[in-house]
């Protein structure tokens, strides 16, 4: 009897202590940005941008982050900071938190920023992005600027989020977006969009690097199988988490740096994206 009253014991103790790392385990992977380095070859890219950093924020949804965030990305010394959609959360706008960041994101790098579906749903985004701009960010709503060095261009495009357009298929909208935005710049194309689901819409107008958020890494990750849910995908989403190599031409998708209607993240930490352009 007493035998099995230790055994007892002993396998309770088991669980209790499993119980306790595991919830270590998801307590840092909700509170601890991981930051990651991708580097992206393409000979299209023009030598002047060899070396070029790109700091890619998404899906903040109001999360404050304190310092932790701001020195990340000053350390990382980036040449421009670009932010995919889903700065603030629709259901609890907090426009404070993001001007915060925004303002002291600037001093570090130019801004460019494109919206996402929270900012589609949030009832006073004209003001939020007014707000935004009179801080110098440059909102990209489906238009496009050009990034100089020693002569040579980039073209960085931005689309605005499907929702803001009345309409039913999110894939049309964008599609119709990018044919009106076409030009005769035919060097290498930057996108900055909130969807990755429509990375077929993308290579079909030849963007050589899109950077998307949105799926928040699937939100739960299981390893060698990846994310379980990702909004617009559905069930083990294609297009979670990281770099999407397809003909030639790429999507970064980042898991985002905030929660929504799913507070927690399991075995999928926030993430930074750092990008770097060579030319080979």
């Amino acid at each position: 009897m007493k035998k099995k009253k230790l055994k007892k014991k002993r396998w309770l103790g088991l669980l209790l202590a499993l119980i306790i790392l595991i919830g270590i385990w998801i307590y840092w992977g909700n509170t601890t940005i991981l930051v990651r380095t991708i580097k992206v070859v393409d000979s299209k890219i023009p030598e002047e941008f060899n070396g070029f950093k790109i700091v890619h924020v998404s899906d903040l949804h109001n999360y404050d982050w304190k310092d932790q965030l701001i020195n990340k990305i000053r350390k990382s010394n980036p040449d421009i900071i670009a932010i995919t959609g889903d700065i603030i959360d629709s259901r609890t706008p907090d426009e404070y938190i993001s001007l915060d960041f925004i303002k002291r994101a600037k001093e570090i790098a130019p801004i460019y920023y494109v919206t996402g579906n929270h900012e589609a749903r949030h009832h006073n985004y004209k003001k939020l992005k007014s707000d935004m701009e009179i801080l110098g960010v440059k909102v990209l709503k489906n238009d496009s600027v050009y990034l100089e060095k020693n002569n040579s261009n980039i073209n960085l495009l931005g689309l605005d989020d499907a929702n803001f357009s009345t309409g039913k298929d999110n894939g049309k909208i964008l599609n119709d977006h990018l044919s009106d935005m076409k030009d005769d710049f035919y060097g290498y194309k930057i996108l900055l969009a909130h969807r990755p689901e429509f990375f077929q819409i993308y290579k079909n107008h030849n963007i050589n690097l899109t950077l998307t958020g949105h799926a928040h890494g699937g939100q739960v990750r299981i390893p060698f199988l990846g994310g379980i849910l990702a909004p617009g995908q559905g069930f083990f989403p294609k297009y979670d988490n990281g770099l999407y190599d397809e003909d030639g031409f790429k999507m970064i998708v980042s898991r985002g740096l905030g929660n929504s209607v799913i507070p927690i993240r399991v075995n999928n930490n926030p993430d930074l994206i750092i990008i770097e352009l060579f030319d080979n």
